[in-house]
């Protein structure tokens, strides 16, 4: 489609109207930079409506002379026959050509298009003829990333939400979306830890009768969560545990009463005695601490007196 180009106000021009923005950069000191000093190589791409110039291609750039303070930019005019489709698919065309596209931006590029083509599979063609290749499997994950909160967006653009797990918080109401986000962002883990928490707060909040807002509002979850002396790392660590307890309860009876039983044995430093994660095991280790000889044989008449007490039988059987 040929362009017809003139200089415009750059007062005509709606920078407001972002219909066609697929771009996530906001930064234009760069470009600003270079427009100063060798001019504008590439002019945007303008359509005409009654009134108004609406952006098509190069937002940023638009932006860039603005923050100049030109009051004029070489443009390419869309001419009349042109339609909002024909817009669209050149806006989506131009940003594939010019970079690989993050998440967002190729949510972005979807959610354009599919304005005109409602079927999954038309849509699919589309977004390949105009340089962006998404099955429609690919397609349903996409394409409601762009209209995620801004904060969950700068996070899948970041890496740390992956698409797997931004997809996942789609599931979710937007005020359950939020804080599940907040919690994510503000711990960098692996998708296997995030999915592990994000399961384990969805369980807990089915079988507890609670919104999911109001669990992470609990007092032992907000003073983990706010303690600022504790690593990060740490502060997983704990909150996989205590989640995993809420979530169940048998287990950590289960190890109050193997505890109790260690008790009444008199198992304490320099010997332990740990038992299986989470009980499931089968396997327990027994460690004992020694200097010398006489400290190894104190512990051996220790053990000797306790390994046939029937509360040692009923740790190891599980006999709770």
């Amino acid at each position: 489609m040929t362009c017809s180009s003139v200089c415009v106000p750059i007062s005509a021009v709606d920078g407001n109207d972002t219909t066609f923005q697929i771009s996530t950069d906001r930064n234009t000191a760069d470009l600003a930079r270079s427009i100063s000093a060798v001019g504008l190589l590439v002019p945007p791409t303008l359509m005409r409506t009654e009134d108004r110039l609406v952006i098509v291609n190069g937002f940023r750039r638009i932006a860039a002379c603005r923050s100049l303070n030109q009051t004029t930019v070489s443009a390419g005019i869309l001419p009349a026959t042109a339609t909002p489709r024909d817009c669209a698919e050149m806006a989506v065309a131009e940003n594939a050509l010019q970079r690989p596209l993050n998440l967002i931006e190729r949510s972005r590029a979807l959610s354009l298009l599919s304005v005109y083509y409602e079927d999954t599979a038309d849509l699919a063609a589309a977004s390949a003829k105009c340089g962006i290749p998404e099955s429609p499997p690919m397609i349903r994950k996409l394409r409601g990333l762009c209209r995620l909160s801004p904060g969950i967006q700068a996070g899948i653009i970041d890496g740390t939400l992956s698409l797997a797990m931004a997809s996942e918080l789609q599931r979710f109401d937007e005020a359950e979306r939020e804080v599940l986000a907040k919690l994510l962002l503000t711990f960098r883990m692996s998708l296997g830890k995030q999915r592990e928490i994000l399961t384990m707060i969805e369980e807990i909040s089915r079988r507890e009768g609670l919104s999911i807002p109001e669990l992470l509002r609990t007092p032992t979850i907000t003073s983990l969560l706010a303690d600022d002396d504790t690593e990060p790392n740490v502060k997983v660590g704990r909150l996989r545990e205590l989640l995993k307890r809420r979530r169940y309860p048998a287990i950590q009876k289960s190890e109050e009463q193997a505890a109790a039983l260690i008790r009444a044995l008199g198992l304490k430093n320099p010997m332990k005695l740990v038992l299986p994660p989470n009980l499931e095991g089968e396997t327990f280790s027994l460690t004992l601490r020694f200097r010398n000889i006489a400290e190894l044989r104190h512990l051996h008449h220790t053990l000797g007196k306790i390994i046939d007490r029937p509360e040692l039988d009923r740790l190891l059987s599980k006999d709770f």
